[in-house]
């Protein structure tokens, strides 16, 4: 005989959670802008398959800086009220995609890996900041 395991469903908190991040307007943007930007991203390298081999900022680098931007929009929704958090958890996210670069460098893993790509990451993870920080966002 199984002993009776009571589950909780994580919908109890995580719905309460989304609901307070729609009323927050700051919040919400960033969860949006996060989801766009990501989106984006993908649409850019699925153009780039079906046009073949192509050059340019457009389809090397900008795919990588908006997938930074919307990991630090995700860490700036989760982060919202703990700006050391965020720092920190950015500053690792930041490491971790140079850390990538230095390993295609490196050829450990494939791709280019060149210092464009980190100045990229750098640019965009410094814009989705500079939003959170001096933007309109700041209010709640």
């Amino acid at each position: 005989m199984c002993p009776k395991v009571a589950f909780k469903l994580p919908g109890d908190k995580v719905v309460p959670m989304l609901l307070g991040i729609i009323r927050d307007k700051g919040r919400a943007f960033f969860l949006i802008s996060s989801v766009l930007t990501l989106t984006l991203g993908i649409f850019i390298y699925w153009l780039e398959s079906k046009i073949g081999q192509t050059r340019g900022f457009l389809f090397e680098h900008l795919p990588d800086g908006l997938w930074a931007f919307s990991l630090t929009a995700v860490l700036i929704v989760i982060w919202w009220r703990n700006p050391i958090l965020l720092l920190f958890w950015t500053l690792c996210a930041v490491v971790m995609m140079a850390g990538f670069e230095f390993l295609q460098h490196a050829e450990i893993f494939r791709g280019t890996g060149d210092l464009k790509d980190i100045l990229t990451y750098l640019l965009f993870v410094a814009l989705a900041l500079a939003l959170r920080y001096f933007g309109q966002s700041h209010e709640a």
